[in-house]
């Protein structure tokens, strides 16, 4: 069940995803009339939700391995994070 189905029933665009609707600008939302004023309420609610959504930037995803600083993968790190002491390190 979505959780903003009602809004979602309204938008102008029945596929659109949130990821479509965030541009470098914010958020476009299309809708096929006025929102109603509880819909204003549910609005608010998304909006709100989705503030702090971090995958909102312009820049390419890219992988980052949590158990380096750097975000770089090596054989050697994850030897070592799953054997410590295993590897001697200059």
């Amino acid at each position: 069940m979505q959780a903003f189905s009602d809004l979602a029933n309204i938008c102008t665009n029945l596929e659109v995803t949130v990821a479509d609707s965030w541009s470098p600008q914010g958020w476009n939302f299309f809708f096929r009339r006025h929102l109603n004023d509880w819909e204003v309420g549910r609005f608010v609610e998304l909006l709100q939700m989705i503030d702090g959504f971090k995958g909102t930037t312009v820049e390419d995803d890219t992988f980052r391995w949590k158990h380096d600083k750097d975000g770089k993968f090596s054989v050697g790190r994850i030897i070592g994070k799953r054997y410590p002491g295993c590897l001697r390190t200059k």
